[in-house]
């Protein structure tokens, strides 16, 4: 009798207390089947020329503490051969099917996707070597941007008009790649342009300024805007205007104009007026660091010297 209270006991505890959902998949296929709540979380690694991220299938990807930070997501690994045999091919062709490959600049690498395919992070270099329980906490960290994006776009499934293209419109997070409808459903609900959104995901910097103020070796007879009529467009797009983009696009709007006043004159004053608007944008970001790396590249050794001193003594 007492074993069976305690049983049931057991079980009352056990019904209170969150599973461990996170599952592993042996393809994209099977891992869509079972249409995980958070997602599908792909580990990129090459087998055949990667030693460390093949080792890190069993030190990171099978840690414990990693499943237990993708919550109730599959975890699938994709091997990214350099120079695959035909059944290497196949296989890596039979894993990853029906998955919407991103563009990756470095292996190995965490891509957070949903069952349709859809890339939403992706986590590589500095991030996936740290040490375990960082990587843990920046799943968990992107998981809960997803899920609150999720939230959002089924309050917008719901909505109407304006508010579909608003609520549509701020569930497309920075860092977070939309669906491929995104721009058809903001412009079919939003078509006067009323909201910022999307002209956030159509942001081209090369068709706002760039192809403007750089010579196309293919075009050697194009015309470039002024030094002045750059400082006058990104002052109205990326200074006046603190809404309508994010604010990487705005500190990139910021750096062309910078870059083609410094190639025109590098003693151009305004460059220093641009590069410090960069900074009180986003002081932290990687935009505020080139800047910081610009400067020192581009001034004179003499003063390059002077401005090391002065650091030190601080």
């Amino acid at each position: 009798m007492i074993k069976k209270f305690l049983i049931a006991g057991l079980c009352l505890t056990l019904a209170g207390t969150t599973a461990f959902a996170a599952f592993s998949a042996k393809t994209f296929a099977a891992a869509k089947k079972r249409d995980a709540k958070d997602g599908i979380l792909v580990y990129f690694y090459g087998p055949d020329w990667d030693v460390r991220s093949t080792k890190m299938l069993k030190t990171l990807w099978d840690n414990a503490e990693i499943k237990k930070a993708c919550g109730d997501s599959a975890m699938l690994a994709i091997p990214v051969y350099q120079n695959p045999n035909e059944k290497q091919k196949k296989n890596a062709k039979t894993i990853r099917e029906g998955m919407k490959i991103p563009h990756i600049f470095s292996y190995p690498a965490i891509v957070m996707c949903n069952n349709d395919g859809y890339t939403y992070y992706i986590l590589q270099g500095d991030e996936i070597f740290e040490e375990t329980p960082k990587v843990a906490e920046t799943i968990k960290t992107k998981l809960k941007l997803f899920r609150e994006q999720k939230a959002l776009l089924k309050k917008a499934e719901r909505a109407k008009g304006l508010e579909k293209a608003k609520l549509y419109g701020e569930a497309m997070l920075d860092g977070i790649n939309p669906p491929e409808d995104a721009l058809k459903i903001l412009k079919a609900n939003d078509p006067k342009g009323e909201l910022p959104y999307t002209k956030r995901l159509e942001f081209d910097v090369f068709k706002l300024i760039t192809e403007q103020t750089y010579k196309d070796p293919d075009k050697p007879d194009k015309a470039l805007i002024t030094p002045d009529a750059a400082v006058a467009l990104v002052t109205k797009l990326a200074i006046e205007d603190q809404t309508t983009y994010l604010p990487w696009q705005r500190q990139e709007l910021l750096a062309a104009a910078a870059g083609y006043l410094r190639r025109v004159d590098k003693t151009d004053a305004r460059i220093k007026m641009l590069h410090k608007k960069i900074l009180e944008i986003d002081p932290e970001s990687g935009w505020a660091d080139f800047v910081k790396d610009s400067e020192d590249l581009w001034i004179s050794p003499e003063k390059k010297d002077k401005k090391d001193k002065r650091r030190r003594k601080k």
